[in-house]
């Protein structure tokens, strides 16, 4: 959606993607086929939670487009092993939440700001609706990781306005992305997605999203014409379930 409404996009995905349709290349082709130029687009293949590549995508990108306007964080990992749920993960697995959905985040914004200052652009975190406060039994630590990115948000945007450059968060819901599969939970997709709709209270809205009504927020979010007074926000995008979580956990009991 950036790319088609004229933005020089930057790819950055991850050397061990699982599936093809997870690597930078499925997502370059996806704008190619779209109609986008292909030296509009720069891909990208790192780890991270390397502490040397946040600096190094920045590097790259300047050196490719001469600034940057917008940053999106959305890089996200679940657990695919049944037994790390809850509180009985191995603390190893909470430094592994925790690198990927918050320390990466603050790296790749401290690499980016001062190019952002410049251009008075603005910063996208993507969340995630469990990082709000109900009881999650499986991935407790991804809650907890995302909770502390979702606060990491508003402070950058407390900071960052200083400087004339927004932070905003989108919290999707469950929603029919690349993560399942990357992740290796392809197969229940459909069965956790039914049991959603079909629970009392934790969909309203009906059905889960699609990677186009997440989109459409980010986009909405990162053009500061058309969201320039909006800063520390965090919009979610789950079809009511933030409005409807605590009923649920009670329907479910």
């Amino acid at each position: 959606m950036l790319a088609v409404r004229g933005a020089k996009v930057v790819i950055i995905g991850r050397p061990d993607a699982k599936i093809e349709i997870d690597s930078v290349e499925a997502a370059k082709n996806d704008m190619l086929e779209a109609g986008v130029n292909e030296t509009d687009l720069l891909t990208i293949v790192a780890d991270l939670c390397d502490s040397e590549t946040p600096r190094q995508i920045v590097n790259e990108t300047i050196e490719k487009f001469g600034k940057l306007d917008i940053l999106i964080n959305s890089a996200g990992f679940v657990s695919t092993d049944p037994a790390l749920r809850g509180i009985n993960c191995p603390i190893e697995h909470f430094d592994i939440m925790m690198n990927i959905h918050c320390k990466a985040v603050i790296l790749l914004v401290q690499a980016a700001t001062a190019h952002l200052v410049a251009t008075k652009g603005s910063i996208v975190n993507v969340s995630f609706m469990i990082s709000m406060a109900f009881m999650n039994q499986i991935h407790a630590y991804y809650a907890a990781a995302k909770a502390a990115q979702d606060h990491i948000t508003v402070q950058m945007a407390g900071h960052l306005i200083k400087e004339g450059v927004r932070v905003n968060s989108v919290l999707p819901g469950i929603a029919a992305t690349n993560i399942a599969a990357s992740s290796g939970l392809k197969p229940i997709v459909g069965e956790v997605a039914k049991e959603f709709i079909q629970t009392p209270y934790c969909v309203p809205i009906g059905r889960i999203a699609t990677v186009a009504d997440i989109a459409k927020v980010v986009v909405f979010l990162a053009d500061s014409s058309q969201s320039g007074y909006v800063t520390g926000a965090r919009i979610p995008v789950d079809g009511g379930a933030h409005l409807m979580n605590v009923q649920a956990s009670v329907e479910r009991k």
